[in-house]
């Protein structure tokens, strides 16, 4: 199968791209920086050029999708959050919903997406996140060492920490680093997230982001949105290593069973035969 995807997002098309190319099938990947050109005409003359395919996959709902549906064909559109939360409702919103409405398929890789996707297009379906459990493993047990638990937060830019959870966790003796922009390359990820005990979630989204995904895949405990109604109790529960040691080893067990990158290729390879 020669299958052709266009743009990425939170390397959910570069992961799943190469589980696609493990298992045999030619893919061609079309990426682009945030230059004006190169998110633009760039992008339009790459999918221009490319050869013909039995599937065309667009991660994101804006230009990359719509150059594809009239450049190409639109075979499958993969929504990955802002676009169909925020950017439906802005000036360039029409480009989203139309997208939506002439795909062949939708994907959503957040729960939440699903129902407002379903209004747009019947065929939308929620594809879990894909993670490499190989990758993103475990490394350490932090229990073992006497120091400070240490907790993880990235900087988002459409919610703030809530304040009565800095307050606890300082309370409760965690040493939290708050982290702004994207400090880190992909490939270091495995690595600086091993060096935290907690990882701290979004909570303005009911959802779980893609590098929260990963820190559960690497043995973390973590504080999320299902959590944001009992903040100071959570906190407290995870004051003992042993708490956050098993709760790391259910997360680690929860993403191999429903987010590991190879399990994620196989049910996106079924959803393209049924486009055959």
């Amino acid at each position: 199968m020669r299958i052709v995807h266009i743009n990425d997002c939170a390397f959910v098309g570069a992961s799943l791209v190469r589980q696609l190319r493990d298992k045999g099938h030619d893919i061609e990947h079309i990426t682009r920086s945030r230059s004006i050109f190169s998110k633009t005409f760039g992008i339009a003359w790459r999918i221009l050029r490319t050869r013909d395919a039995d599937i065309y996959h667009a991660h994101y709902a804006l230009q990359d999708a719509y150059f594809t549906r009239i450049l190409k064909r639109l075979d499958v559109l993969h929504c990955h959050g802002s676009d169909v939360r925020w950017r439906i409702n802005g000036a360039w919103g029409w480009i989203v919903r139309s997208n939506l409405r002439h795909a062949r398929k939708v994907l959503v890789s957040t729960p939440d997406l699903l129902n407002r996707a379903l209004e747009y297009n019947s065929t939308a379906e929620y594809l879990p996140n894909p993670v490499d459990t190989e990758f993103f493993k475990p490394k350490a047990f932090h229990h073992e060492c006497c120091h400070k638990p240490r907790a993880l937060y990235f900087i988002l830019s459409y919610e703030q920490l809530p304040s009565e959870l800095e307050s606890a966790l300082a309370g409760a003796g965690f040493v939290l680093d708050k982290v702004a922009g994207r400090p880190f390359r992909f490939e270091e990820m495995p690595n600086v997230l091993s060096q935290y005990d907690l990882f701290i979630g979004c909570f303005t989204i009911d959802a779980f982001t893609k590098t929260c995904l990963e820190a559960m895949s690497c043995g973390l405990s973590t504080i999320t949105y299902k959590d944001k109604g009992n903040l100071r109790a959570r906190v407290n529960d995870l004051v003992d290593a042993k708490t956050r040691l098993e709760e790391g080893r259910k997360n680690r067990e929860y993403i191999v069973k429903c987010h590991d990158a190879g399990r994620v290729a196989e049910r996106l390879l079924r959803i393209y035969e049924d486009l055959l």
